[in-house]
């Protein structure tokens, strides 16, 4: 299934520059230490004559602390505001990377919201918002193509954008990872390297067996796959933005030589439209009064149960339930940790558990620009007498939540549809 070709070194352009883009993702970013070692890494590909483009991520856990406080901290957050919150976190650390890079004698330019001509440009969705490829594509053209013919490194925040107005708007979780992707392929290099604390994708997960080998290629398909099923290293709707002649590579921060090791993912996403299936989960729902106005109550439930190493899928909520969707051999461990929470809270009543689910996910660059796309989906369940147990929907996704005796059923039904 994966094929263990040598690494391809990289290549370049006409005029014999090579170009590369670089992310750096939040687990490289845990603290003066590990960025340190990133900016040797920048250092050493200048002492070869190379000037990437440089795109970050924040720093580990800082994302989540500022949508705890943009979230927990209002009773009716406003999604605009919050966006302007959450992008402060990548921005930090341009301005960071910024300083400690001129300090090592770099030429290097932040490229920051407060810049009209700011590259990336998105839809007006808010906390899922889609880059906008034509659009953003002429515009990294514009403005990074000139600093990199004067050796200059860029350095762009990802997981942000703006719209065609000017609004800032966050791209959602994995979001650098397609800022990325959509830069390289704006600027069409043969490669786009993401730094992470790994060193690529393996062969199995080294908690569960025994001395996993790293692969040195993999198909997007297959990488989607993994993402789906619990394995993700590279964000899956990012891929969506991949074309087949720029490669990803996965490798770890600390290696020797950042163009050499690592995981390559090669190839596009054939199909606009997607099918993935997540058999064996249950939904855990705690039941109360006026849920969305307790502040930290989400946080407080789901970080219980992360801290008992139960790994949850999704989340849907609504002013009297939080239901939680996890695997169903953790079903009752997480039952138990939620009741306890709701005998000390007066404005819980109950939590409740429905076993036995299976989420189908349809995921497609142009799910959202198809009107009517839900009332479709339903109508064809309906048809075939499939209840939906819940929905839930981003611009790129829809989450299709069935009882697993229907799933096969479903999933049919669906390629059909597609």
């Amino acid at each position: 299934m994966v094929s263990n070709m040598d690494d391809n070194k990289m290549q370049t352009d006409d005029a014999g520059r090579e170009k590369i883009v670089i992310k750096v993702g939040g687990s490289c970013l845990v603290n003066g230490k590990t960025l340190k070692r990133v900016n040797q890494q920048i250092i050493q590909l200048k002492k070869k004559s190379i000037t990437p483009v440089i795109v970050v991520s924040a720093l580990k856990g800082l994302t989540d602390s500022l949508l705890d406080m943009a979230v927990n901290g209002q009773l009716q957050p406003n999604p605009r505001i919050m966006d302007q919150i959450l992008s402060e976190g990548e921005q930090m650390v341009v301005r960071i990377m910024q300083s400690t890079l001129e300090g090592a004698g770099l030429k290097i330019k932040s490229i920051l919201l407060s810049d009209p001509d700011f590259p990336i440009i998105t839809d007006d969705r808010h906390a899922r918002a889609t880059i906008l490829l034509e659009e953003t594509e002429s515009k990294i053209r514009e403005v990074l193509t000139p600093l990199l013919n004067e050796g200059i490194i860029p350095i762009v925040p990802g997981f942000v954008g703006k719209t065609l107005k000017g609004h800032i708007t966050t791209i959602g979780r994995g979001g650098s990872d397609a800022t990325a992707i959509a830069i390289g392929k704006a600027l069409k290099v043969k490669e786009v390297i993401l730094l992470k604390d790994v060193p690529g994708i393996l062969s199995g997960d080294p908690r569960l067996v025994n001395s996993p080998e790293r692969l040195s290629r993999i198909t997007v398909e297959e990488c989607l796959d993994l993402a789906f099923k619990g394995g993700e290293v590279v964000c899956p709707f990012s891929l969506i933005y991949k074309p087949k002649d720029v490669n990803l590579r996965i490798t770890n921060y600390d290696s020797e030589d950042l163009l050499q090791g690592g995981t390559t993912i090669i190839g596009e996403i054939e199909h606009q439209i997607k099918i993935y299936v997540k058999e064996k989960m249950a939904a855990v729902t705690v039941i109360g009064k006026r849920m969305n106005e307790l502040p930290g109550l989400l946080t407080k439930l789901s970080g219980v149960l992360s801290s008992e190493g139960i790994n949850i899928y999704s989340v849907l909520t609504s002013n009297f339930s939080i239901c939680f969707y996890v695997d169903q051999n953790r079903r009752q461990k997480a039952l138990n940790l939620l009741h306890d929470i709701v005998l000390e809270n007066d404005e819980l009543s109950s939590v409740i558990s429905l076993p036995n689910i299976s989420i189908i996910t349809v995921i497609g660059e142009t799910l959202a620009a198809q009107p009517g796309i839900l009332g479709k989906i339903g109508m064809a369940l309906a048809k075939e007498d499939i209840n939906l147990i819940d929905v839930s929907t981003t611009m790129e996704e829809v989450n299709l939540f069935v009882d697993q005796k229907e799933v096969e059923k479903a999933e049919r039904i669906l390629e059909e549809l597609f």
